[in-house]
């Protein structure tokens, strides 16, 4: 007995709280939901790079003759400094620590969604080559090699 009158008071008062809620609701402005990090891709990352320093070519990989890819995944954060660099491949563990040296100095302009400014994460590439006994470090574009477009979510072109 006393179940079905707190049910029915509940009811009631369910109902009227209802009514409230739905009419607060109405007048509540929408925020719009903005990421606060997107991923991106290497051409689109490059894109919004404002200074570049280039790793070195490790003395102790030449005397090795070593060569190759070195990928490094970046988090950009919403300032445009670098936060975080993660050395996915790389030849050597001296080609790492220099790609990782090098990104660690990396200034971005702030990537934007609806005016906001947002972090950023993408991959960055390096080719460690050795040229008539010289070793050189190349992007992508240098060595003829197309950066992947992905769609960007961003404001910024």
């Amino acid at each position: 007995m006393d179940f079905k009158i707190c049910r029915h008071r509940l009811l009631r008062c369910s109902f009227w709280e209802t009514v409230i809620l739905l009419l607060l609701a109405c007048a509540l402005p929408i925020r719009s939901q903005t990421p606060r990090e997107i991923r991106i891709g290497e051409s689109q990352l490059r894109a919004l790079l404002i200074h570049e320093v280039r790793p070195d070519f490790p003395t102790d990989a030449l005397g090795k003759h070593a060569s190759g890819v070195s990928v490094a995944q970046i988090d950009v954060g919403a300032d445009g400094s670098v936060i975080h660099i993660e050395v996915l491949q790389a030849p050597t563990e001296s080609m790492a620590a220099a790609m990782k040296r090098a990104l660690n100095q990396w200034k971005f302009r702030p990537d934007t969604v609806n005016g906001v400014p947002i972090g950023v994460l993408g991959k960055i590439t390096y080719y460690f080559i050795i040229d008539q006994g010289k070793g050189k470090v190349l992007a992508p574009s240098e060595m003829g090699v197309p950066t992947a477009a992905q769609p960007k979510t961003g404001d910024n072109p």
